[in-house]
């Protein structure tokens, strides 16, 4: 069947409610079922991976065995569908500039929607986009959405922040953006937020003297608390509003670990997901993601 004559979605994982849910971004290379293999080698509650190929056009169904198996064995283990937030691959831009670029990005955009929900989730990450007229851009961004709404059910969209603050091109590089977006999508229970500690930074979203505290209440105030679905914690490279997407260990850079740690005590009970250079040290980071949450 193709996807848009699907009718046999399996049912979606339960939620879970044993927070806090902290891990990294992991790898299928082998199979959906590694994922949950590396959570627990790394003693990990959450996890992001890429549905597909991140940086190629080319895709394919999964096994239905495999999704299928991927599904009992969260069962079995507990997890619930709250603890993933898989990723949509970089190349898509359903803004582009390009028609071709725009049109491949949509349908592609359709595909991983699709196979999130044949993995019994229901979040998927996306970099909103960019363009050169950011108006149409945001309306095109949000027309998309809605588009892939009425095929495929259940899954909501999560916007990424974006780091590029001094771009006329990038969108999403502000919280106000972002609530343009959302104020154009249809179903508002179907459209989420990911703060990226690391883009935040970079793209002064708050003060740099009080950005852990500011930066919730900021987004509370300007696109509303609801819509917070999970953090990629990152450290930066970069220096405060420097508009540069470059993350670092959480040991390192220029966003303080101090600050990192008062947003994370503010408790939001969404999945934080670490994307930082240094996978040796994941296990340690996640230790000390979890020692920063209240539960």
């Amino acid at each position: 069947k193709t996807i848009m004559s699907y009718d046999n979605y399996p049912e979606l994982l339960p939620n879970s409610d044993n927070y806090p849910f902290i891990g990294c971004h992991m790898s299928i290379e082998k199979s959906f079922l590694s994922l949950l293999d590396q959570m627990k080698n790394l003693n990990a509650t959450g996890c992001a991976f890429f549905t597909s190929n991140p940086r190629g056009w080319q895709t394919k169904i999964p096994d239905p065995e495999s999704t299928h198996q991927f599904i009992q064995n969260c069962l079995d283990l507990k997890y619930g569908r709250n603890q993933f937030l898989p990723h949509a691959p970089y190349i898509v831009n359903v803004c582009s500039d390009t028609d071709r670029v725009k049109d491949q990005s949509k349908q592609r955009l359709l595909f991983e929607v699709f196979l999130v929900r044949l993995l019994g989730l229901d979040t998927l990450n996306i970099h909103p986009g960019s363009c050169k007229d950011k108006v149409q851009g945001i309306k095109t961004i949000a027309d998309c959405i809605n588009y892939v709404h009425e095929i495929v059910p259940d899954v909501i969209l999560v916007l990424e922040t974006m780091a590029e603050c001094n771009s006329k091109t990038t969108i999403a590089n502000c919280f106000e953006e972002i609530r343009q977006i959302i104020d154009l999508v249809k179903d508002k229970t179907r459209v989420g937020v990911c703060i990226d500690t690391q883009h935040t930074f970079a793209g002064g979203f708050a003060s740099e003297e009080n950005f852990g505290d500011e930066l919730l209440q900021n987004f509370d105030k300007i696109v509303g608390a609801e819509y917070l679905k999970g953090f990629h914690v990152n450290g930066s490279k970069t220096l405060w509003k420097s508009g540069n997407d470059r993350h670092e260990s959480l040991d390192s850079g220029n966003l303080p670990i101090k600050q990192i740690q008062k947003l994370l005590e503010q408790g939001r009970k969404v999945v934080m997901v670490l994307e930082t250079p240094d996978g040796s040290k994941y296990k340690q980071e996640i230790e000390l993601l979890r020692s920063f949450v209240k539960k």
